[in-house]
């Protein structure tokens, strides 16, 4: 299941590759775009990398319709004239990098950063602390995964879904995607290693930003 951040900005201000990683480094963000970067197209792909794992993930991106159809963001853009999707799917790299490289844009050049399914504005500060986040939830895979882990050893249990598609560890309390191989075989968590059977929906939550689905 995809979605997408929306980044809009000016035209005329699209920084340069090494202007975003100056940028990343500033904001003490682990993360650089590769040298041929370039958001100029309507639409393209880019690698971006985790340098605290090496870790490369394509970025992926397109041009939106979104200021000709939500008033509001058309009020907030002003002079911005353009809206650039940011594609995510379900991989904690891609919502690190991409959370990155958003807050890297607004902090350079004023850039707004909107979440159209919740219809949801975030501040560079905001971006900051979820790219961190994902961040820390990267690393702490990286420990499960080499690390024998005590959940491995209990029995399945049943666990309903919060949203579609997404469901939380009994075991170590991480939220995630069922779509996504790195993290679920279809029996169990591969985090920790909690074996999961995965039930019907619960009723529906409060809305949520949505960096917030990958805090405990």
């Amino acid at each position: 299941m995809s979605h997408q951040l929306t980044v809009v900005l000016s035209g005329q201000s699209i920084p340069s590759p090494d202007a975003i990683n100056q940028e990343l480094s500033a904001l003490d963000l682990p993360c650089q775009v590769s040298p041929q970067a370039s958001l100029a197209p309507s639409s393209g792909s880019f690698s971006a990398t985790l340098t605290t794992s090496s870790q490369t993930c394509e970025i992926q991106f397109e041009d939106s319709d979104w200021l000709s159809e939500i008033s509001e963001l058309r009020q907030r853009a002003g002079d911005r004239d353009r809206c650039i999707d940011f594609i995510l799917g379900s991989d904690m790299v891609e919502c690190a990098l991409v959370s990155a490289i958003a807050a890297a844009l607004s902090s350079l050049c004023s850039a707004i950063v909107y979440y159209q399914p919740d219809d949801l504005y975030s501040t560079t500060e905001e971006n900051v602390a979820e790219a961190k986040l994902a961040i820390q939830n990267i690393k702490r895979d990286e420990f499960y995964s080499l690390t024998p882990s005590k959940y491995a050893k209990r029995k399945p249990r049943k666990v309903e879904t919060f949203i579609p598609g997404w469901i939380q560890c009994p075991g170590c309390s991480r939220k995630f995607s069922l779509s996504d191989p790195n993290v679920w075989d279809g029996t169990k968590h591969l985090s920790c290693g909690q074996k999961i059977i995965p039930t019907g929906q619960l009723k529906a939550l409060p809305p949520r930003k949505w960096w917030q689905f990958w805090k405990k």
